[in-house]
């Protein structure tokens, strides 16, 4: 199955539970910091396989916010990708690192299931071969949507499932093509302010 479609599969198996609650929570004041790591595993945009690593992530929620937008908040974000084997012949994308940051809007009416959107800006990297000699790195700003689901495994551990669409809009100084690296990531994260709830 493509990996677009093993992220729908699991996001639909997990938000299942998420519809058949029919109790909302309520939140009073409170700023929410979530610090969380995990394995990624990513297509490279170059059509040399997968690349796995690993990836970090600190999240921000804040009820103090007027209550229209309870649910935005901040995500802060860095991930390290790469090929497990690689001959100096081959091509493609051999490593990509990046780190960013962007607004985030979670659904916090279910206590334990939070579904969340996210557009991060990252400072990106890649290590490559495209066959041109001398030439086997690329930093630009890439833009990447995403979302997923994060699911209260304790009182302060959540599990989450994420996606990401990465859009490298000019890479290799070329201005009529783009790379498009996608993604996803699963790990936990730990709570340390949680919001309040009654």
């Amino acid at each position: 199955m493509s990996l677009k479609t093993i992220v729908a599969v699991l996001t639909m198996t997990a938000a299942i539970p998420v519809f058949s609650q029919v109790v909302p929570s309520a939140t009073n004041g409170g700023t929410q910091f979530k610090v969380g790591a995990g394995f990624s595993a990513y297509e490279g945009g170059l059509n040399n396989g997968r690349l796995k690593g690993g990836a970090l992530w600190v999240d921000i929620n804040s009820t103090r916010l007027p209550p229209f937008l309870h649910g935005w908040g901040l995500e802060a974000e860095a991930r390290g990708v790469q090929v497990g084997q690689t001959s100096p012949d081959e091509q493609g994308a051999f490593r990509q690192a990046t780190a960013g940051g962007g607004p985030m809007y979670t659904y916090l009416r279910f206590p334990r299931f939070h579904p969340y959107a996210k557009f991060v800006i990252n400072y990106a990297g890649q290590s490559f071969n495209i066959g041109y000699k001398g030439y086997d790195f690329e930093k630009q700003i890439a833009y990447a949507p995403g979302g997923g689901l994060e699911y209260q495994v304790f009182p302060r551990l959540w599990a989450r499932v994420d996606y990401e669409y990465q859009i490298w809009p000019n890479p290799f100084g070329n201005p009529n093509w783009f790379l498009d690296p996608e993604g996803i990531t699963v790990g936990l994260a730990w709570d340390l302010k949680p919001l309040h709830r009654h």
